[in-house]
């Protein structure tokens, strides 16, 4: 009887001004084990990050997708055992449900011995939430590109960049709307080619290492400053990371959690950032990352 273990990094997306096109995996995971019970019970444990996110019934969003695969293949084991390990904080940024569905995915696939290919696995996590940008960077690793060519084929690239670290500090911001209806229907031709421009620009400074033209041009004050607006603290926070060294500050994703890219002074610029939300009176919490250039990994024994 097989054992099925995925490991997946949580990923952060946009990154400045790669709205839906960008996405960069970091040293923060979650670890899922699968396999075929003996019996006909279902049994989920759960232990980490998050644990009210992951309910111990058909809720569950890693059964919720394993039960995708196993109805795309038309198989259905009597009993299932899953065991789930959570590093990455939910409704934060960082990828925690698309991390979920994938690893959900990626485990029934394999338990199944199943032939899913990665534009089916992109699609199907897509239809189970899980943007394209954060499925894509989290298979590979990385940083990724991948873009919609067309209704059935998502075009999707690794960008080979030097190793970064980056701060992560996440705030605890009560009531963080995690869609807005206040984003912008449309921007103006002038800045969408802007950010055009300084995705490519950005591309280029990840892949050379060039702090300073990431400083240039890793932002977007269009998106990010309407989700910004919601978050007490976030302009002192920004300004505190970059006197403290920070060449970029930018939000994680959708937020709340914010990323700051640094040559060096990580940990100063951690505790300045969570210092300042503090003072607005929110907690935050801290992590200095690692880029994860591996990507999912699987493990299957017997």
């Amino acid at each position: 009887m097989y054992k099925v273990t995925v490991t997946v990094p949580a990923t952060t997306t946009t990154l400045g001004p790669g709205l839906g096109v960008l996405g960069m995996a970091l040293a923060l995971h979650t670890t899922i084990e699968m396999q075929v019970r003996a019996d006909d019970r279902l049994h989920i444990s759960v232990l980490g990050e998050s644990r009210d996110m992951f309910p111990t019934t058909l809720d569950n969003p890693v059964l919720r997708a394993a039960m995708h695969v196993f109805q795309h293949f038309e198989v259905a084991p009597a009993g299932l055992q899953i065991d789930i390990l959570s590093q990455i904080p939910w409704h934060t940024g960082l990828g925690a449900h698309p991390a979920a569905v994938l690893g959900g995915i990626l485990a029934a696939n394999n338990l199944v011995n199943g032939n899913l290919t990665p534009d089916q696995i992109l699609d199907m996590a897509y239809g189970l939430g899980a943007s394209y940008e954060n499925t894509t960077s989290a298979m590979r690793g990385g940083v990724s590109i991948s873009s919609r060519i067309d209704a059935h084929h998502v075009a999707h690239r690794s960008v080979d960049t030097v190793p970064l670290r980056v701060v992560i500090v996440a705030p605890e911001v009560p009531n963080y709307p995690t869609r807005l209806d206040n984003l912008p229907a449309y921007t103006l031709i002038p800045d969408e080619i802007s950010h055009i421009g300084q995705t490519a620009l950005l591309i280029e400074a990840l892949r050379a290492g060039d702090y300073r033209l990431m400083k240039q041009v890793m932002k977007n004050h269009v998106h990010q400053t309407a989700r910004t607006a919601n978050i007490p603290g976030y302009a002192e926070a920004a300004e505190a990371a970059h006197s403290a060294g920070a060449v970029a500050v930018i939000l994680a994703g959708s937020g709340p959690a914010v990323l700051a890219v640094a040559e060096s002074h990580h940990t100063q610029i951690a505790e300045v950032m969570v210092s300042a939300f503090q003072e607005a009176g929110l907690e935050a919490r801290q992590w200095i990352l690692g880029v994860d250039r591996q990507g999912v990994t699987i493990s299957v024994v017997e």
